[in-house]
Formats: structure tokens, sequence, C-alpha cells
């Protein structure tokens, strides 16, 4: 609503249709938040946030070619070191991963990790493998993120996370219910996950 106020003063306010568009991706209503993203990228093309909302919405609504190409664009606009580059690198090898093509989302996580040496590329990866049912060599590449993190407590985080969306909450479970036995690993989310994993179960 107070996207639209500001949008009905000036109709050309940027942050305005960004807002809307990202508030209307939070409604799941992914056909008119692409239409917004669309009126961000017009009016700022030079801008990674439009592509990356743009590529969102193609992804929920089935059109992974074309999300794909956003992912692709948001890269091309976004900072070198911008935290954003996560995010569009992993939105990106999920794009890739459900166009079926597997191997070139494998293979782009990898790019990505030995440029940047960065966990979260390695947590993707487990992500992937987990997506297309590969239980095997995603403990494998979760057992290497642990390592390399030094078994941080926000990587058991987001390993349970990863299992929880991927529908092994028991696995998730377990691992959250040990966290709680650990002083050092203590987090409040772990709260949340563990909550959400006993709805589940």
């Amino acid at each position: 609503s107070s996207s639209e106020f500001s949008i009905a003063i000036n109709p050309n306010d940027a942050d305005a249709i960004l807002n809307k568009s990202n508030g209307l991706f939070g409604l799941e209503n992914f056909e008119e938040s692409l239409k917004y993203s669309k009126r961000y990228i017009e009016l700022c093309p030079d801008e990674y946030s439009g592509y990356i909302l743009q590529g969102m919405a193609l992804n929920n609504l089935g059109r992974y070619e074309e999300a794909i190409d956003s992912f692709n664009k948001a890269l091309k606009y976004c900072p070198d070191f911008a935290p954003a580059k996560n995010e569009i690198y992993d939105e990106l090898t999920n794009a890739l991963s459900l166009a079926d093509k597997f191997d070139e989302a494998i293979k782009l996580s990898d790019e990505y990790y030995q440029n940047n040496g960065n966990i979260q590329a390695i947590l993707n990866k487990g992500n992937l493998y987990l997506e297309h049912g590969d239980v095997d060599k995603a403990k494998a590449i979760f057992d290497k993120a642990l390592q390399e993190s030094d078994n941080n407590a926000e990587t058991y985080l987001s390993i349970s996370a990863s299992l929880m969306d991927n529908g092994y909450v028991e696995m998730a479970y377990k691992i959250l219910r040990c966290m709680l036995d650990h002083e050092e690993a203590q987090s409040d989310k772990i709260y949340v996950f563990l909550a959400a994993c006993c709805k589940i179960l």
C-alpha cells in the first residue's frame, strides 16, 4: 500500500516500484512482481536488483531459461564485492538445475568457489545434489563446508535449512537437537528451525 501511494505521487519512483515488486513476490504474486521488476529495469537498466527479482519471479513461474538470462544480467551489473553476488550465484545455479542443466550448475558452483573461496558456494553445491536426490554426495560436500568453516554454527544451520527445503526433515531435526546440547553452537535461529521441523514431523 505504501508503495502504491508513492507510485501514485510519482509513477517513475524507482524505489517504490522495486519495493512493490519485492512485496508482490513475498505475497507469491509472481506475475505482478515480474511486471513491476520489468518497470524498474526500464528505469534503472544498470542496477542489478531488478534483474534478481525478475529472475526469481521467472523461476517461480517455471520460465527457467528466461530466469537464467536475468541472473546473468544481474551478475554483469553487480559490483565484485557486493554481498548480493552470493545470492545471484545461488539463484543462477538453482535456475540452471531446474532447467535440466545440472552439470553446468555444478561447474558454475565450483568456479565460484575457486574464485572466491566462499563457504556459501560449497553449501550451494551440496544443496544442488540434495535437490537431485544424491544424499551421499551432498553429505561429502557438507562435511567439507563444516571442515572449512571450523564447524561454525551458521554452517550447521545452513545445512539444516537445505535438508528441510529438500524434504530431509528428520536429518535436519537430528542436527538441530545436537546443536542445542553444545554451548558453542547456541543461536536463537536453532529454535526457529527446530520448531519448523517439529511442526512438519
